[in-house]
């Protein structure tokens, strides 16, 4: 019914009925887990504000914003925005009370947290007359002392935050999050009866009101549940899903925590263990939250020294990196090589999405194949014959048995290229096999099971194509569980120099270091004139360049 109005208001040019629908509409989004559509759509509500000369309204739509970078673990993005907002503005009351509730949780997410409480008790003066604050001020506070570890005070001030918020609605999202954090708290005492009780009241109240983040959260409380139990079975299945739900919905700092306390909760591998610790770090190192980059770094040091397996046949893939970024991903993508984790690759054409997906197989300690395979060039006729195989017989013109694509790629590495492009077809039976991890072929009439890495690559933004209903939205988070997004090269440009040198030398030639006047050698005037060109087919572009370069000038 907001879409709805806001259509309405559009459509007549009710400018300050469009902001304050849109407004509503960013409030229903975060509490369904839509982050980035919540801030898209509160970011609208504040440009029109701002248009119309409201700067009070914009304001106070600008301060929505900053909580939600906070809820979506962007922790300096939050913190910046409230900078920019203080005392701007909000001149009322309850404004300035909401400003240092939650100005405060930023700060304390990255482990700052004395100016974290310092934040927060600037709201105190403000909260006789406001009980819904004086729920939310205690909520808070719960929080604080959640991260500080303090779980005794955590309880304490989350019971006094639950008694008010029960006067506001039994019902609220209030209620969810605090009995969720009362699980938490209860958990780290030790209080694990309490802890399930919490837990089971949250769940119901946040599946009512459809709030994924604390349905996530409470999945994550059961796994921690379930090891104490020594159930790691139901352990894993807990973690899973919370790690699903909040990739899914881009809550970045509660997906890093859950990918930390799985690593550490003894149930995984030393292969998934490294690659969640890993994809945790890159988390909390962007961000800066201190106290559990100590963490994870005290936990990678108790794994064994990862195996890097040369396999038999062939050479190790060359990647060239120079710059800090490439560093990271080419670091990460090693480090995630040897779980069983599917991995997506993404950016502009021709950055290098096939040799590093060659790379990640050849470091991941896999005996099988390396199957690549243009997902766009299969018709939707041919989808199980080439997925599955088949079976002689099975159909016209089936002459002999043919093993499918995953078959073929079994105790190995399967590569689907071009995976936006394939067809709905093509992604309902994918799904299905990454559900089940079982194979039928046409023909046949046992299925079986197989075992082999997924990794997928796009040029295309999956997420905008979900949000188009373009791509399954149910596939897209089982290929999604590591994305490593390639920049293109101009991106990278400091890279331009060590490329250059490794593609010339594969032509054949030599390079003179030595040679040349004050301009240098004629490999690094080379150099400096590539550099200085845009390259829109990255890469690859600047690979066929050198090539042609290279035949025109016979290889001197």
């Amino acid at each position: 019914m907001l879409l709805e109005a806001y259509v309405h208001f559009k459509r007549c040019d009710l400018f300050q009925e469009q902001a304050r629908a849109l407004n509503r509409l960013g409030f229903l989004s975060f509490h369904l887990g839509e982050m980035e559509t919540a801030i898209r759509q509160l970011r609208q509500a504040k440009e029109i504000h701002s248009n119309l000369g409201e700067i009070k309204n914009a304001s106070i739509v600008a301060t929505n914003i900053a909580s939600l970078y906070y809820s979506i673990g962007n922790a300096k993005d939050a913190i910046a925005a409230y900078k920019s907002l203080a005392g701007a503005h909000l001149t009322h009351d309850v404004g300035e009370c909401s400003y240092y509730l939650n100005f405060a949780l930023p700060y304390a997410l990255q482990g700052n947290f004395a100016v974290a409480h310092l934040t927060i008790k600037k709201a105190v003066p403000y909260l006789k007359d406001y009980i819904r604050e004086q729920a939310i001020y205690y909520e808070n506070l719960g929080w604080i002392h959640l991260l500080e570890e303090d779980y005794p005070a955590a309880e304490k001030a989350l019971l006094q935050g639950l008694e008010i918020s029960m006067r506001i609605g039994p019902e609220s999202a209030l209620i969810s999050q605090i009995k969720r954090r009362l699980a938490d708290a209860c958990f780290g005492q030790g209080k694990y009866d309490a802890a399930r009780t919490y837990a089971d009241e949250g769940l119901v109240v946040a599946e009512k009101i459809g709030e994924r983040v604390e349905i996530a959260a409470c999945d994550r409380v059961y796994a921690q549940l379930e090891i104490v139990r020594g159930d790691h079975g139901a352990a894993r299945q807990g973690f899973a899903k919370a790690i699903d739900i909040f990739s899914m919905i881009g809550s970045r700092y509660e997906l890093a925590t859950t990918r930390y306390l799985a690593a550490v909760s003894g149930v995984y591998q030393n292969g998934e263990r490294q690659a969640l610790l890993y994809l945790a770090r890159a988390y909390f190192e962007s961000e800066e939250v201190e106290p559990y980059l100590a963490k994870i770094d005290r936990a990678l040091k108790k794994l064994p020294s990862p195996a890097h397996p040369v396999r038999a046949a062939g050479p190790p893939p060359v990647v060239i990196v120079e710059s800090a970024g490439m560093r990271k991903i080419v670091e990460l993508a090693r480090h995630v090589a040897q779980s069983d984790m599917a991995i997506l690759l993404t950016g502009p054409t021709g950055t290098g999405k096939d040799l590093l997906s060659e790379y990640i197989h050849y470091h991941s300690g896999r005996g099988g194949r390396f199957m690549a395979v243009n997902t766009a060039a299969i018709p939707d006729s041919m989808v199980e014959a080439e997925l599955f195989g088949y079976r002689k017989g099975a159909f016209t013109g089936a002459d002999r048995d043919k093993a499918g694509l995953i078959d073929q790629a079994a105790g190995g590495t399967l590569y689907l290229n071009e995976i936006a492009d394939s067809s709905p077809e093509f992604q309902a039976k994918l799904l299905d096999v990454l559900e089940h991890r079982r194979v039928r072929a046409l023909g046949d009439t046992d299925d079986h099971a197989v075992d082999f890495r997924l990794i997928a690559a796009s040029n295309q933004d999956l997420a905008e194509l979900v949000r188009q209903n373009r791509f399954r939205a149910d596939l897209y988070h089982r290929l999604n569980q590591v994305n490593l997004t390639l920049p293109s090269l101009d991106d990278r440009k400091e890279d331009i120099p060590a490329l250059v040198r490794h593609f010339v030398t594969s032509c054949g030639i030599k390079p003179d270091y030595t040679s040349g006047n004050g301009d240098g050698s004629p490999l690094t005037r080379l150099t400096t004139t590539l550099s200085a060109h845009d390259w829109p087919g990255n890469v690859r572009e600047l690979k066929a360049e050198i090539e042609r370069l290279a035949l025109v000038c016979e290889r001197d």
